[in-house]
């Protein structure tokens, strides 16, 4: 990789962070599942931060060493639900960008595919009317479109396209955002971000956020699909972490879990009323960092 392509990595990460900041407050607005509690667009607007604040510090010419410091970036970087599940399908596209040679439309496609099976592995209990539903129509798009001669930025306007339509569907999939008269609010921001790419790709400005700030429905606002209190986020740290064991051991605490990572890094999220009992699960002698105890409800 020489210094140009990752100069053009880290063009395409900014037009995608400055997408999903200028809508950081209506995605916000739009959270409703799985808990009411408005951030998000914060959470994902941290992630993409995190990798973008990486790709500005690195120097490596590697693209195998990019991959690897990126993916990382994003998993301790990631906040809350839709931040984790966003660190995943980073590191999906992100491991087919490192095995594969020119990144042509061929790849571009297969890289969505693989960022949507690695969101879908990481959730225990995928829900569509997500932004797992966005991700894997926006992979379906993307190998469909494969032989039609595509360039890149067209391509990306594709995918762009089918997530707009995958996101305004989301309401037909998920009673709750029915319910509330919202779309999905991590669909929402994953399409900021492709659309983020997609100008940068093209050349072209940032279309403007919406002026208007969404407005949800009474029931909306007493929503409380989770009965947890505290949204816990943590890593541990160490070697062959049991990633399975760590998990059956956490269902039994809470809900919305997430378990992601490697055998030496991995990412919790979990909606708990012990978050003090969470983070010491670990087996003793790791090295677990509680990073965010935020009220769930």
């Amino acid at each position: 990789m020489s210094s140009s392509d990752r100069e053009r990595v880290q063009e395409l990460a900014h037009g995608a962070l400055a997408s999903l900041e200028r809508n950081r407050q209506r995605i916000d607005d739009l959270n409703v599942y799985p808990v009411p509690d408005g951030d998000t667009g914060t959470n994902l607007t941290m992630t993409a931060r995190a990798v973008v604040e990486e790709l500005d510090r690195t120097t490596t010419e590697d693209r195998a060493g990019l991959v690897k410091e990126v993916t990382r970036a994003a998993l301790m970087g990631a906040r809350g639900n839709s931040g984790v599940i966003l660190s995943q399908i980073i590191r999906g596209a992100a491991e087919t960008l490192r095995t594969n040679g020119e990144v042509d439309t061929q790849t571009l496609a297969a890289a969505f595919r693989s960022a949507s099976d690695a969101a879908y592995r990481a959730v225990r209990q995928p829900v569509e009317g997500t932004m797992l539903s966005v991700i894997r129509e926006m992979a379906e798009e993307g190998e469909s479109a494969e032989a039609e001669g595509l360039t890149k930025p067209e391509l990306l306007a594709r995918l762009v396209r089918r997530g707009e339509e995958a996101v305004a569907r989301t309401p037909e999939q998920l009673e709750v955002l029915r319910e509330a008269g919202v779309v999905d609010a991590g669909g929402a921001g994953l399409l900021e971000i492709v659309r983020g790419f997609a100008a940068t790709a093209a050349g072209e400005p940032l279309p403007e956020a919406p002026a208007e700030r969404e407005e949800l429905n009474i029931e909306a606002i007493h929503q409380e699909l989770s009965p947890y209190r505290y949204c816990t986020t943590f890593m541990i740290e160490g070697e062959d972490l049991d990633s399975d064991g760590i998990e059956h051991e956490l269902e039994q605490l809470g809900d919305s879990l997430l378990v992601v990572g490697d055998p030496e890094a991995l990412k919790v999220h979990v909606h708990t009323d012990e978050p003090g009992r969470a983070v010491m699960i670990p087996a003793v002698g790791l090295k677990g960092k509680g990073d965010a105890f935020e009220q769930a409800q």
